[in-house]
């Protein structure tokens, strides 16, 4: 059965909002992972962030990627799943079994960058059980703990930093 992208759209917000009202916090804390949700549209500008758990003294075991869209084969070696757009069924639930197994593991920090339009990674950053959430603005549905307002993915990455320190101490 063929759903239209806007009727899929209503649905997919409806779970997201669903799920940030009954958002739980997750008990465990000092998970000592790092979670980032990107959208495969600002890959090529954003190769760099892909080393960011250097910078926030993490062991690259310790740091999962979701791309979510689709993603071109030339963009070289990542280590990430990708969350494709049929991959989510109409009533909100992830298909794939890596992306529901990085949506249940504690992040002690969720990282995401992607337009307000990538449903797909809204509906992923609300059911990831993470101690602290940062995202790029704007937030519609109020995902985020941080909202970054940033020109470009590096000046992002700066600012992920710098509030991951300030939220260490």
């Amino acid at each position: 059965m063929m759903v239209s992208s806007k009727l899929k759209n209503v649905f997919h917000s409806k779970k997201i909002r669903k799920t940030l009202k009954k958002r739980e916090f997750p008990s465990e804390r000092n998970s000592g992972r790092i979670g980032l949700i990107i959208d495969s549209g600002d890959l090529d500008s954003a190769n760099f962030i892909f080393e960011i758990y250097k910078d926030l003294e993490i062991e690259k075991g310790d740091f999962r990627i979701v791309i979510c869209g689709e993603v071109n084969p030339e963009i070289g070696e990542i280590d990430a799943d990708v969350l494709r757009p049929d991959g989510i069924s109409i009533s909100g639930n992830f298909k794939s079994e890596r992306i529901r197994d990085f949506a249940g593991t504690h992040f002690d920090l969720l990282i995401c960058f992607f337009g307000k339009k990538n449903l797909a990674g809204i509906l992923l950053a609300a059911e990831t059980m993470a101690t602290k959430k940062f995202g790029n603005k704007p937030d519609e549905f109020g995902v985020f703990d941080v909202e970054i307002s940033a020109i470009n993915i590096a000046e992002f990455q700066q600012e992920v930093i710098k509030y991951f320190r300030i939220f260490k101490r």
